[in-house]
């Protein structure tokens, strides 16, 4: 199926949104007012009004790569070891013990990053305080040739990511490339600072292994804190 784009007649606020997401773009494009109003985050807009960069479409999905899916079995994510937003080493082994919210994206984005990253910071800020030190967050970037360290630094701090708890990674493109395919997210580089890519985020259990993906922009940070609450054996899922 291929990715939905907005009709020429469409309204200028009108953003159309999917697993994957195709909008207009150009010199000083600006989604609409939804994204900029999304989870009350200022930041949001501060991102998507920074600049005239082109928006990206995403790729024409997979079977079943829509909305909520769990994952049956066991399904352990291979270990990886990236750099963070201070430039330290971040191995996913380390992260044991804790549930572990993943998403993807870059920092020169316009249209579906920000959104998925401030409702990653929502979830981070809607966890239970008994929670919050069982769980990590991380951002795992698209574009390694643009997400510097520092690149994502100034990103986390735009969205008021707690460091301790919130991630952004990057590293080698050959070793970001085979985090992408483990997570199954197809990379199609656009031109500088402009990336398609499967819009997706996945939660990992304590024990390293993959529990439920989320496509598109759908999910709630409410129903991600449940499912997490669930990885860690707090909260009985529905039978």
């Amino acid at each position: 199926m291929p990715a939905v784009a907005p009709s020429p007649t469409s309204p200028p606020d009108r953003h159309e949104a999917g697993p994957y997401i195709s909008t207009r773009s150009g010199p000083g494009f600006i989604p609409g007012r939804l994204t900029l109003a999304l989870l009350g985050i200022p930041a949001v807009a501060a991102v998507l009004l920074a600049g005239p960069v082109e928006g990206h479409k995403g790729l024409p999905p997979k079977k079943g790569e829509t909305g909520r899916q769990e994952v049956r079995g066991r399904r352990p994510v291979a270990d990886f070891t990236l750099k963070d937003q201070e430039g330290r080493p971040l191995a996913s082994r380390d992260l044991r013990g804790k549930a572990v919210l993943v998403t993807f994206g870059f920092t020169t984005c316009v249209d579906v990053c920000p959104i998925q990253t401030a409702k990653g910071v929502a979830v981070e800020q809607a966890l239970p305080a008994a929670l919050r030190d069982r769980v990590h967050m991380l951002l795992i970037t698209t574009d390694p040739g643009v997400d510097t360290p520092a690149a994502l630094k100034e990103y986390a701090r735009k969205f008021g990511a707690d460091p301790t708890r919130f991630s952004f990674l990057t590293g080698d493109p050959a070793a970001l490339a085979t985090v992408w395919h483990d997570f199954g997210v197809a990379v199609k580089k656009k031109g500088p600072g402009n990336v398609d890519h499967t819009t997706l985020t996945s939660l990992v259990d304590p024990e390293g292994n993959l529990r439920v993906n989320y496509y598109g922009l759908g999910w709630t940070p409410a129903g991600v804190v449940r499912d997490i609450a669930i990885a860690l054996g707090v909260e009985q899922a529905d039978r």
